[in-house]
C-alpha cells in the first residue's frame, strides 16, 4: 500500500499545477530562476552554432548551383 502512495504525482493536470504555483508563497516569476544560466550554458550555444552552420550550408548551396 506505502508503493502505491509513493507513486501518486502531486498534481493530475496542467492547471491544477499552475494554480498550485500561482497560490503558493512563491513569486510565479521565481520559476525562470535558472533560465539565463541554462540559455548561455547550454541552449543558446547550440542555438547560434545551429543557425550559423545552417547558413553557412545554404551560402555553399547556392554557390553550387
Amino acid at each position: 500500500m506505502a508503493a502505491a502512495a509513493a507513486r501518486k504525482l502531486p498534481f493530475t493536470g496542467t492547471m491544477q499545477t499552475i494554480g498550485a504555483a500561482a497560490r503558493s508563497s512563491m513569486r510565479p516569476i521565481a520559476g525562470l530562476s535558472g533560465f539565463l544560466a541554462y540559455y548561455r550554458g547550454r541552449c543558446g550555444g547550440h542555438t547560434v552554432t545551429m543557425f550559423v552552420f545552417v547558413d553557412q550550408l545554404r551560402l555553399l548551396y547556392r554557390q553550387m548551383q
